[in-house]
C-alpha cells in the first residue's frame, strides 16, 4: 500500500547547468557578476563512512540551512546553484541591489564571514553528534565584468576558479579572527553558565546540576566545544578553563546546600598547578560553595586513565566526589578498572544512552555497569535522556539518575522542581510539546512574510508528527509564495489525504492553479472555497473574493 506521508527531503536546489541560461542574461545585463562559493566536501564524501540515512539527513540540514539564508544574509534574488546534482559547492550568484547598481567589492569578503557565521552554528547541532566534530566550511568569493570578446563560459569557470583561490584566503582569516576573540573571551572574561538538573528517576528529586560553559551569543564560540578545541590548537586550555571554573562557581553562589554540582574538568590543572588549586579553594570559599557539593566530571580520557586521574584528584581535593563517563560498551575493561577507584559516580554518555530502548548490546553493557556499581557503592547518571521511551527503559534498567533534555535543558537558573510523573502519564505529551513549539513559531514567521524561516519549523513538526494537517497546510502556502509550486502541490495532496473535509482546502488549490498561470482551475477552486465557506468561519474569504475579480478581469481582456 502506497503511503501518502510527506516526504522530508524537501528542499531542491538546482545544479548550475539548468541556472546557467539566468546567469549568462545576468552577466551580460548588468554587465558584471559575482559570486559567493560555498564549499562543503567534506559532507558530501561522509557517504563512504556513515550510513545512507546518516548521510541524506546531513545533505537535508545542509541544504535547508542554505537555502534559508534567502531573505536574510542574500537576496531572495539571488541564484543558488549546485555544482552539479547532488554536488558539494553551492554558488551564489549575486543579483542587483535596490540601494545600488551592485554589491560593492568590498562587502564580498564581510558577506562571506557573516555567511560563515550563520552556517556554522545552524549545522553544528546536526553535524557534531555524528562526526564528533565541528562544521568544516569554506568560502570564497570572486567578482568579474562582461567582455564580448570572451567566451561566456569562460566567464564563468574564471568566476569559480577566483572563489577557489580567495577560499584558500578567507580560511586563513578566519583562523585570525578566531584568535582575536579568543583572546578578547579570555581577557574580558566573557563566558555564559548553564545549569541542567540531574534527576532521580524513583521520586523527582533533583539530585545537582552539571555546569556547561559557553562563548559568546551569535559567535564563532558559542559552543563549548568549538571554543575549547580552538583554544588547544592555541595552547591556551589553561587559561580558558581557569576563568571557566571561576565563572561557574560565581554564578553557583546560593545553590542549595543539599545539592551537588557536576564540572568537566582538565585534571592536569587541578593537581599539577598549586597556583590554580590555592585560587580555585579561594574562590570557593568567597561564594559560599563547600568541597562536598562538588563533583569533578572528566569525559575526555579512556576510562583507565580517567580513574587514575580521578584518585589523584580525590587525595588533593579532600570531600570532593568524583565522576567518571563511559561513552561505549566496546571496551569491557573499564568495569575491571572501576574496582576500588573511590569514584562516586559512573555517567553513560550520550552515545550509549541514544536510542536505548532498542539497542540489545547497550542495555546488556548497562546491566553489567549496574551490577559493578553497586559493588562499589557508586550511583550511575545517564546523559543524554532525550525521550519518554529511553527514561522508561533505564529504570527498567534500575539505573538511579538521569539527565537530558526530555526533562529540561541547560539554563542560567537552578531549576528545582520536575514531575517525571507527569512525562510518565501521557506518551504523546513530549510529540505534542514539539510540534506545538514548532508549529508557533512557523506561524510566527509566516504571519511576518518570512516563509522561508516558515517552511523550516513547518518542516520540523512534520517530522515530529507527519500527519499535522495545519502545517502541512502553510508550509505548502509558503512554498507557494515562494514559487515552489510543485512542492506546494505535494503537500495539498497529503492534507487532503488525511483530512477531506480542511476547510482552506480549496483555496490552497486556488493559490496553487494561480501560481502555474491556470487562471480557469484556480477562479473554480477560488469559487468552490467562498461556496463553501462563511465570513465567522474561513479566514481568505475577502483575498479569495478579491482574487476572482481580477481573474475574470484578466479573462475578460485575454
Amino acid at each position: 500500500m502506497k503511503s501518502n506521508k510527506p516526504k522530508k527531503d524537501i528542499v531542491t536546489i538546482a545544479n548550475m547547468e539548468s541556472q546557467l541560461p539566468k546567469i549568462m542574461a545576468w552577466l551580460k545585463s548588468n554587465r558584471k557578476l559575482g559570486v559567493i562559493l560555498i564549499d562543503m566536501t567534506p559532507y558530501f564524501e561522509m557517504q563512504l563512512y556513515y550510513s545512507k540515512s546518516i548521510y541524506q539527513s546531513v545533505t537535508r540540514t545542509i541544504h535547508s540551512c542554505i537555502a534559508s539564508l534567502r531573505g536574510k544574509e542574500i537576496r531572495r534574488d539571488d541564484i543558488i546553484a549546485l555544482n552539479l546534482t547532488g554536488g558539494s559547492k553551492y554558488y551564489i550568484f549575486l543579483s542587483k541591489s535596490r540601494e545600488k547598481s551592485y554589491v560593492h567589492v568590498d562587502d564580498y569578503e564581510k558577506m562571506c564571514l557573516r555567511l560563515y557565521d550563520a552556517l556554522f552554528n545552524a549545522l553544528f547541532a546536526t553535524i557534531f553528534p555524528i562526526t564528533h566534530n565541528e562544521p568544516k566550511l569554506k568560502l570564497g568569493y570572486a567578482f568579474t565584468f562582461y567582455n564580448p570578446y570572451v567566451e561566456e563560459i569562460q566567464f564563468l569557470q574564471n568566476l569559480i576558479h577566483e572563489a577557489e583561490v580567495t577560499a584558500g584566503y578567507l580560511q586563513v582569516k578566519i583562523a585570525m579572527i578566531k584568535r582575536k576573540l579568543l583572546y578578547k573571551i579570555i581577557v574580558d572574561e566573557d563566558l555564559q553558565t548553564r545549569y541542567q538538573p540531574i534527576i532521580n528517576l524513583s521520586d523527582n528529586s533533583v539530585l545537582g546540576y552539571e555546569a556547561f560553559i559557553q562563548g559568546p551569543d551569535d559567535s564563532l564560540f558559542t559552543n563549548a566545544y568549538s571554543l575549547f578545541n580552538f583554544a588547544s590548537t592555541m595552547g591556551l586550555v589553561f587559561e580558558l578553563d581557569w576563568i571557566s571554573k571561576k565563572k561557574i562557581i560565581k554564578n553557583a553562589r546560593g545553590i542549595a546546600k543539599n545539592k551537588k554540582l557536576f564540572i568537566k574538568i582538565v585534571p592536569s590543572n587541578l593537581y599539577k598547578h598549586e597556583l590554580f588549586a590555592e585560587q580555585f579553594m579561594q574562590i570557593l570559599k568567597e561564594n559560599d560553595i563547600g568541597l562536598d557539593t562538588l563533583v569533578f566530571e572528566l569525559s575526555d580520557e579512556p576510562v583507565a586513565e580517567c580513574i587514575s586521574f580521578m584518585q589523584k584528584l580525590m587525595r588533593f581535593y579532600n570531600q570532593i566526589k568524583c565522576a567518571v563517563v563511559i561513552k561505549n560498551p566496546d571496551d569491557e575493561e573499564c568495569l575491571k578498572v572501576l574496582q576500588d577507584s573511590g569514584i562516586a559516580y559512573i555517567k553513560l554518555g550520550l552515545d550509549l544512552i541514544r536510542h536505548i530502548d532498542s539497542n540489545t548490546l547497550a542495555c546488556k553493557f548497562i546491566e553489567q555497569v549496574n551490577k559493578a556499581a553497586q559493588t562499589i557503592n557508586c550511583d550511575i547518571v545517564a546523559e543524554g535522556v532525550h525521550h519518554q521511551n529511553e527514561m522508561q527503559k533505564l529504570v527498567e534498567l534500575g539505573v538511579k539518575y538521569g539527565q537530558g533534555y526530555f526533562f529540561a535543558r541547560p539554563e542560567n537558573r537552578f531549576i528545582e522542581k520536575i514531575n517525571v510523573e507527569e512525562y510518565l502519564s501521557d506518551k504523546e505529551l513530549e510529540k505534542n510539546l514539539l510540534a506545538y513549539i514548532y508549529f508557533k513559531r512557523g506561524k510566527s514567521y509566516f504571519e511576518k512574510a518570512d516563509y522561508d524561516k516558515a517552511i523550516l519549523e513547518f518542516t520540523k513538526v512534520l517530522e515530529v508528527d507527519e500527519e499535522h494537517v495545519e502545517a502541512l497546510y502553510y508550509r505548502a502556502y509558503s512554498f507557494c509564495e515562494e514559487g515552489g509550486v510543485t512542492a506546494a502541490l505535494k503537500d495539498m495532496k497529503t492534507m487532503v489525504s488525511i483530512n477531506p473535509a480542511f476547510p482552506e482546502a480549496q483555496f490552497l488549490q486556488g493559490m496553487i492553479f494561480h501560481k502555474k498561470g491556470d487562471l480557469p482551475a484556480a477562479l473554480r477552486a477560488y469559487s468552490e472555497y467562498i461556496d463553501r465557506s462563511s465570513e465567522d468561519s474561513n479566514i481568505h474569504i475577502e483575498l479569495a473574493s478579491k482574487r476572482i475579480i481580477e481573474m475574470k478581469r484578466k479573462l475578460k481582456q485575454d
